[in-house]
């Protein structure tokens, strides 16, 4: 398996010279087993996923897990061209919310007058799946578990099997339990939800975020191989995000900070 980090950001997307290491897209990562492309989340980094997997004819087709609807998890879904292409497939996948499936989920962040073009326009086939937590994922020779996190709105983790690798992603969560950690328990790589110091976390409880500490602390406890952190702050700069990996990796050597474009094979 490969992971591609197509947007790493938290809350809202940068720009600017103090930000062009890191990256300034919000949440997008893409899994690629063989000819299969996985998409966890649909934020504004979609546009680098559309340049880099389907603009050059490398893919048509793709399945999309979505972790919960903020904004910075679904704000590439209204202009991602392949959505309005009849050349492409996709399926999408998520939990039901409040009454709500996937589909009507979807069509909810494209009506008027939040945006001008509703979900009609698609004309790629798009399958949407309603799942339930706890219940497993078949796409071909990969396996997809799933589990609730602590996030305000309700919020999915996803963890993909292969061929004995695990990638597990625990986006957008406040605070871990014994479920969680047997879920992410000896994977290969965990991608883990780090947008706070233990300090900023102090005024933020409730909010639904964790801390490159409390992450470091959960990657050991679940022997992860390699923990990677995201969704980082849209304050933090290139040279903050370098000082905090340091230190991070002082507490779990194997911590990398995500930037967008970065790829991880496992």
């Amino acid at each position: 398996m490969e992971v591609i980090f197509y947007g790493t950001r938290g809350s809202t997307p940068v720009s600017g010279r103090r930000f062009m290491g890191y990256g300034g897209n919000t949440t997008c990562i893409a899994i690629r087993e063989g000819r299969q492309l996985m998409v966890v989340d649909c934020g504004t980094g979609m546009q680098d996923l559309q340049r880099e997997e389907f603009n050059n004819g490398c893919y048509k087709k793709a399945s999309f897990f979505i972790t919960h609807l903020h904004w910075d998890h679904i704000q590439g879904i209204a202009f991602f061209a392949p959505f309005f292409s009849p050349e492409y497939s996709f399926q999408i996948f998520g939990e039901e919310r409040y009454g709500n499936s996937m589909k009507e989920q979807i069509e909810s962040i494209m009506q008027s007058p939040v945006f001008p073009v509703d979900a009609g326009a698609f004309q790629a086939e798009i399958n949407f799946h309603t799942i339930e937590c706890g219940v497993p994922i078949s796409l071909g020779e990969v396996r997809v578990d799933t589990i609730r996190l602590n996030h305000p709105n309700i919020c999915t983790g996803y963890r993909f099997t292969c061929h004995d690798k695990k990638v597990c992603v625990i986006a957008d969560c406040e605070e871990t339990d014994e479920k969680i950690q047997k879920f992410a328990q000896d994977c290969d790589l965990l991608i883990y939800d780090a947008q706070y110091t233990e300090e900023e976390y102090k005024s933020k409880k409730g909010w639904g975020h964790s801390t490159w500490e409390t992450a470091c602390e959960f990657a050991e406890k679940c022997r992860a191989g390699q923990l990677i952190l995201t969704h980082h702050d849209p304050g933090r700069t290139d040279s903050m995000l370098h000082e905090m990996q340091e230190a991070a990796a002082g507490r779990f050597s194997q911590t990398l900070f995500a930037f967008d474009g970065m790829s991880v094979r496992l």
